[in-house]
């Protein structure tokens, strides 16, 4: 009973439900969105300090290697909100889908609430009715029993509180206002994806542009860009070390 009703919760509280997960991720994505463009600002600064071809002077190395490690970080900072974006993007999707399908399958599951799970919770009720009863008849056992009659009790009501509650959802849920509601939340669900798609585009796209950066190698003092001998370096590797430059033509030579 327990199962049926979430499943109706789901279904007949979607519009809550909806707008606090698209609420929550849209957060999510403007905090990506915001982080991208400090790192794109950070981006113009450091190839201002990039010569036409594709080195990192000596003088500059210095501001070049700590903007380099600010951006190394902020694109950290981009993958951990973009991972709970989509985390929150994910999570509107499935509960729209769950509602969904609760909405297709809702005849039966009114069927197996009147044929099966209201006969059960009834039978369920007379039952501990029956045994209190028959327990209160002897004075001596009604105090012996006391605090499994209470327990009983208490069990019964919270049937009696789901079946009420049951009822009440299958109510709900067939009425015209749900399927409006299911409508508006797959609109703001496709709307999110929407935004999904475009952040995450612009997330590979800042990961592309450090990878495209010069490196400063640690052992020479001459600018490399590692793309030109054909090693190029992943964003990744980049951030476990920090090298100090080369100029591509010594790394040719060499």
């Amino acid at each position: 009973m327990e199962g049926v009703k979430e499943k109706l919760d789901t279904l007949t509280r979607i519009e809550e439900k909806t707008n606090q997960n698209t609420e929550k991720a849209n957060t999510y994505w403007a905090e990506v969105a915001s982080l991208v463009e400090e790192y794109n600002q950070l981006s113009t600064q450091i190839k201002q300090l990039i010569t036409d071809t594709n080195e990192v002077l000596p003088v500059n190395q210095t501001l070049y290697q700590e903007t380099y490690t600010q951006l190394q970080q902020k694109v950290t900072e981009i993958k951990t909100a973009q991972t709970n974006a989509n985390e929150a993007t994910n999570t509107a999707e499935k509960v729209l889908s769950e509602a969904k399908e609760t909405d297709q399958s809702l005849n039966e599951i009114k069927q197996y609430y009147d044929e099966e799970l209201n006969p059960q919770a009834e039978t369920a009720k007379n039952e501990v009715a029956n045994a209190i009863n028959q327990a209160q008849e002897n004075q001596e056992v009604a105090t012996n029993l006391q605090g499994e009659v209470v327990h009983a009790e208490a069990a019964a009501v919270h049937v009696q509180n789901n079946q009420e509650k049951i009822e009440q959802q299958l109510n709900t849920a067939s009425q015209p206002a749900t399927q409006e509601q299911l409508v508006n939340a797959q609109q703001s669900v496709e709307a999110l994806n929407e935004q999904a798609n475009v952040q995450n585009e612009s997330v590979q796209a800042v990961v592309e542009d450090l990878n495209q950066l010069p490196v400063i190698e640690a052992a020479d003092s001459a600018p490399t860009q590692t793309q030109e001998t054909g090693k190029g370096v992943s964003a990744d590797e980049q951030t476990q070390e920090t090298k100090a430059p080369v100029s591509s033509e010594n790394a040719t030579q060499e």
